[in-house]
Formats: C-alpha cells, structure tokens, sequence
C-alpha cells in the first residue's frame, strides 16, 4: 500500500505560478493558466502573489517541479532560474542576453507593438486631433516601451506628431499630475491621448479634471487592460484596449507542459493580441455641435498671440454668429469672447512665467499696442498688474 501511494505522489506535478492579482489583467492570467490545468489533473497548483514570497518559496529545498511567472519584474528571480534548471514559462520579454533556447525557461507575451498600433488606428478613427500624446508609465518595463513606440510609428506614417510622457516616480503622484496639466495644457486641442496602462490613463483624467478641459471634447483618453475598476468609476468612463491576457495564460501554462517533458526555452508572441476594443465615453466621436465648440476653441488657442475677434472665429467656423454662440453657451457655459478673453489671459500667464522679457516686449509679443493697453487689460481681469502678479508667483 506504501508503495503504491509513493508512485501516487510521484505522479503529481506541483506548479508554482506567481502573479499580480490585484488587476484584471493578472487575473485574466490566471483564469487561462486554470483553463489549461483542467486538462492537467495531475498538477497541483500553488499561487504566490508577491516577488517577496516567490523569492522565499525558491530558496527553499523542496522546491516545485514548474515555474509560471507573470510578474513584469522577474528578472528579479533570474538568477534562482537559472541555477535551478526548473522548468519555468515567464510572460514578459526575456532580459537583455538572456537566450531562452540555452536551458529550460521559455517566455510568452503580447505584442505589444500590436496594441500601440491598435490604439492609433482607434484614435484616428474617432476624429482629427491637433495633437496626439502617449503617456508611460512604469517605464522601467520593456512591453511599456514597445505599446508607445508602436503607436508613435503608427501616428508618424500620417504625418502626425506624438509627445510622450513617462510617469517615472513611483508613488509622485502629485509630481506626475503636475508633469501631466503642464503638458496637456501646452498641447494644441483637441488632443489624443494613448496610455500604455488603464492607471496611467487615470493619471490623464485626473489633469484633465484640475485644468477644467472636457472629454472627449477637448482630450480623447484611451487605455489599455479593461479593468473596470479605473474605466467604469469616472464620471466619463475611459475607453479601453482588452489584450487577451487569458491566451497568453493559457499559452503560458501549455508550454510549462511541453518543458516538462524536456522540451528546450523559446519565445512565444501571440501576435492576435487584441482581444477587442472597449468603446466608452473617453474617446466617443463628437457630434458636430460639439465639433464647432471644439474647432473654435483650437483656432483661438492658436492665435492667442494675435488680435482676435468674435467675426474672426465665426468666420474660421464657416458657420453664423448666432449658431455658434449658442453652441458656446450650452456647451461651455460661456461666449466666444469669453473663450478668447480666458484664452488670451492663460498665453500671457505663460509668457510671464517662462519669459525674462520686461513687461513691454511680452505686451508687443502677445499682440498689443502698449505695455499700458497690456497692463490695463490683465488688470482688468485678474486684479494684478503683470509686474506684481509674476512677483507673486516666483516667490
């Protein structure tokens, strides 16, 4: 009887699989791996959720007969890896040097460049955007890199023009919100907007929010993962990119297999990676009304430097006076000279805080007749004169 529980046990794989499942994409992970090892009633699964415990859980002397690893940071146990020789699958490209066919570690993944180009086709689909940015996170991570360059190369081939922005502090986040306003708030609108995680795309809602710019009107946002969490708890939900993280799981656990019958390490991309596209408030087409509100806005942005009037946006619009001021008011709650004024007043804002020019080179460089008609007007409007009110922000 001894004997035959010893042959028993001996069946049994135990199959250590360390994952994040704190989001949807670790737990679309792990639903794939449990999909596969439906099929594997031999093996016995023990999930690890921190890179502390998988590291703990290596060290130890009995240790486990298969490896899952779906942490984006497991070149942190890349030294136990390869002195163990246990069969272990990563999802997540293999680390600079590291050859996968030279022992038994295998690496499954997304492509990445797939999802970045996806994300471009989309936003270029909901409209024409005068500026597009793409917004990093956890940029110490290879497939971070590969999402934006693939959306950037996407854009390029248009003609088109991306600014990136990587959110490189862990736990800054009002550094990054501050990085964040700044940027959106020079760009030209209406702006797209790509972000590499459903967090980061958080990140751009939150700027938006503080600097009062409306989506998708003024800033289309557009993630990736589909956790419901962040996309559905906003007051506009966030559009979302869902990769089939539960192939790649299921990918992952089918190759564990393969190396445990003395199969060699290679990498596998599961190139139809996009699972589908999650349509939400954050990137809807704009209808026409709120297209003039939107092309107004952009035209006075970029002449904020010039002697703008009412007549000129109107005419720009191609549409009546009358038409468009309605537009303004049910939509933003102001006039098309309200617009102008606001407008005017933040291009002067900026120019007195990056600018060490006097007073009356910025007056002639923003399109008035005298640093006084300058001096009256920002008076007029903030209760400062530019002198004091520059004082008073560099202090």
């Amino acid at each position: 009887m001894d004997s035959m529980n010893t042959a028993r046990q001996k069946t049994f794989c135990r199959i250590t699989i360390a994952a994040t499942v704190s989001g949807m994409a670790g737990r679309d992970y792990l639903s794939g791996v449990f999909r596969f090892s439906e099929e594997m009633p031999n093996w016995a699964l023990d999930v690890l959720d921190t890179p502390d415990e998988l590291a703990n859980h290596l060290g130890k002397q009995d240790k486990p007969d298969g490896l899952i690893l779906m942490f984006p940071y497991a070149g942190m146990v890349r030294s136990k890896m390869e002195l163990s020789a246990i069969p272990t699958v990563v999802v997540d490209f293999p680390p600079p040097g590291f050859t996968p066919s030279a022992g038994r570690t295998s690496f499954v993944r997304l492509d990445d460049c797939a999802i970045g180009a996806a994300a471009a086709e989309h936003l270029l689909s909901r409209g024409n955007f005068n500026s597009y940015l793409c917004i990093v996170d956890q940029p110490q991570f290879a497939y971070t890199h590969a999402r934006a360059q693939s959306f950037r190369e996407t854009l390029s081939a248009t003609g088109a023009l991306v600014e990136t922005v990587e959110l490189c502090e862990k736990n800054a986040l009002e550094r990054n919100l501050r990085t964040l306003t700044r940027t959106i708030k020079r760009l030209q609108r209406p702006i797209g907007v790509f972000a590499v995680r459903d967090r980061a795309a958080i990140r751009v809602y939150d700027a938006c929010r503080s600097l009062g710019f409306s989506i998708p009107e003024e800033v289309a946002i557009l993630g990736v993962d589909n956790d419901e969490l962040f996309c559905n708890t906003r007051t506009v939900p966030l559009s979302s990119i869902l990769p089939d993280h539960r192939r790649i799981g299921f990918l992952a656990a089918r190759e564990l297999n393969r190396l445990l019958k003395g199969g060699k390490g290679q990498e596998i991309v599961l190139r139809q990676s996009v699972k589908d596209i999650m349509l939400r408030a954050s990137t809807r087409i704009i209808p026409p009304a709120a297209r003039i509100v939107t092309e107004a806005l952009s035209f006075i942005e970029k002449n904020a430097s010039n002697v703008l009037r009412v007549v000129d946006v109107v005419r720009h619009l191609g549409c009546s006076r009358r038409l468009a001021d309605l537009r303004f008011r049910q939509m933003r709650n102001e006039t098309i000279l309200d617009a102008i004024v606001r407008t005017r007043i933040e291009h002067v804002k900026r120019r007195l805080l990056t600018a060490g020019n006097p007073i009356s080179r910025i007056a002639e460089e923003c399109g008035f007749s005298s640093a006084a008609v300058f001096t009256r007007f920002f008076k007029a409007r903030t209760g400062l004169t530019p002198s004091v009110w520059r004082q008073m922000r560099a202090r």
